[in-house]
């Protein structure tokens, strides 16, 4: 079985190589005896073992749901044993990659509230390590969540510079907020015009992929998509692109 290298696969190899290493420290170590989990070497040993199960699982079918989820178990597992700068790395890494993937394939931004109060209840709850460290892991949280909020101001300003003015002055949607639902049925689209879209908005699959995926010519599937970028005022996929990214676009 041929695997497409990519970036994705990357980090999950070398995550592999880390979860493995820690699996392997886990079994021969005894735990963490001032933790307040209990039976913790048995605990760690099994939740290592899931994660690294499921981190194989993503190296052949790549899933930023599972990447999220191995990173929030290790990230409570690490605070709660001993590793707790590493536990939080590994917190904030997972909301990274959530709030990317939010954006990337424009869906609903997950409220974040709820994973900051059990993420604060976490570290609190490594209390058996000592106040000092306790105090001192929720201090670093706040200094990464202020970090990753001002490079994310600095990335977004400078991503407005390089937005075409067929985004920017779009007068199309101009009377829709930016995060507001879309409809595409409102665009006198027709049903395979509109799963085009959302295929191209969503999967980011190309006019060869769309081809081949619904037995279309690439020459139909560009016919197709010159009648949307009318309608939506634009003149390349990549504009529709960028301009749909701002909403959250159902049929």
């Amino acid at each position: 079985m041929k695997l497409k290298i990519s970036l994705e696969r990357v980090v999950s190899i070398v995550g592999l190589l880390f979860i493995g290493t820690a699996l392997w420290s886990a079994i021969i170590l005894n735990g963490d005896p001032d933790s307040i989990i209990p039976y913790s070497k048995q605990v760690i040993v099994t939740v290592h073992t899931i994660c690294t199960l499921l981190t194989i699982f993503t190296i052949f079918k790549p899933s930023t749901k599972l990447h999220v989820i191995v990173f929030f178990i290790e990230s409570i597992l690490l605070i709660l044993t001993n590793y707790e700068m590493l536990g939080v790395m590994f917190f904030y890494s997972a909301l990274a990659e959530i709030k990317i993937m939010d954006f990337m394939k424009n869906k609903r931004p997950v409220n974040m509230t709820i994973i900051f109060i059990l993420h604060v209840i976490n570290i609190l709850l490594m209390y058996t390590h000592g106040w000092s460290r306790t105090i001192i892991t929720l201090g670093t949280s706040a200094f990464m969540c202020t970090l990753y909020l001002w490079l994310f101001s600095l990335l977004k300003a400078k991503f407005s510079c390089i937005i075409p003015t067929t985004i920017s002055e779009n007068k199309c949607l101009k009377n829709k907020k930016v995060g507001s639902l879309i409809h595409l049925s409102d665009y006198n689209l027709s049903e395979r015009q509109m799963q085009l879209i959302l295929d191209n908005l969503h999967n980011n699959l190309s006019y060869k992929e769309l081809s081949d995926k619904y037995y279309m010519s690439i020459s139909l599937v560009k016919k197709e998509f010159a009648y949307i970028f009318k309608v939506f005022e634009v003149s390349k996929i990549e504009e529709l692109h960028m301009l749909l990214l701002q909403y959250l676009v159902e049929k």
